[in-house]
């Protein structure tokens, strides 16, 4: 007997599947996105130099801080300067979006439209993907569910988070699609191995985030020498 897929176990195999996913883009666009990041930290180092630099001279002539703005603004080299960061978040962010999502299309069309039911992800959790009759997903179907997904991901994730409520738990792309995510044992509860996955993710969340804090200080550091010279 099966009964509707509740939130957590769904985002487990979505998060399961987008890791398999990311590793077979990498060799794909990990040079562009290497390159684009170098740009970036390069560019980001000129528009520190330059804003400390404004400041300094600012401070020097007894200018409030606030009185730089317009300074900053009409400055020629930091506009530039941070249209290039702008281009260069475009380029790390494009070909993993790209990747990601051709990727995906393939994957999760051609896993949910077999006999599976199921990505790999959803059959290791023991869930399936059904139409409103709880028939099996033919190819068209299936990749109408794809397109909608993006509804749930534009809307902030809201869509997705629809899938907490009861009775049904039905996401977004869930119901623009009609489809069903299932639960073949739905009273067996989350495997440990899944609650450890999951604080994996939010481990690992935090270490990238302190190692942009650190790096970012140190880039700092590094720009604040170059303007006003060496410091201590």
């Amino acid at each position: 007997m099966t009964a509707p897929a509740r939130f957590w176990p769904r985002y487990v195999a979505w998060s399961l599947d987008a890791a398999l996913i990311c590793v077979a883009i990498v060799p794909f666009v990990a040079a562009r996105v290497r390159a684009a990041a170098s740009a970036f930290d390069d560019h980001l180092l000129q528009l520190l130099i330059g804003g400390y630099t404004h400041l300094d001279r600012g401070l020097n002539e007894g200018l409030p801080a606030l009185a730089l703005t317009p300074r900053l603004l009409a400055d020629p080299q930091i506009r530039a300067t941070t249209l290039a960061l702008a281009a260069d978040l475009v380029r790390m962010g494009l070909p993993v979006l790209v990747g990601y999502v051709v990727a995906g299309l393939v994957y999760q069309v051609a896993a949910e439209s077999t006999g599976w039911r199921a990505t790999p992800g959803k059959r290791v959790l023991g869930l399936e993907v059904v139409d409103g009759q709880g028939r099996a997903l033919g190819p068209l179907r299936a990749l109408a569910r794809y397109l909608a997904s993006a509804l749930s991901w534009l809307s902030l994730n809201l869509g997705h988070m629809m899938a907490m409520a009861p009775p049904h738990h039905l996401a977004l792309h869930d119901r623009v699609s009609a489809t069903r995510v299932r639960a073949r044992s739905p009273e067996r509860p989350l495997p440990r191995w899944a609650l450890g996955w999951v604080l994996l993710q939010v481990l690992l969340g935090v270490v990238v985030c302190v190692a942009l804090v650190v790096a970012f200080s140190r880039l700092a550091l590094q720009a604040l020498e170059a303007a006003l010279g060496p410091i201590g």
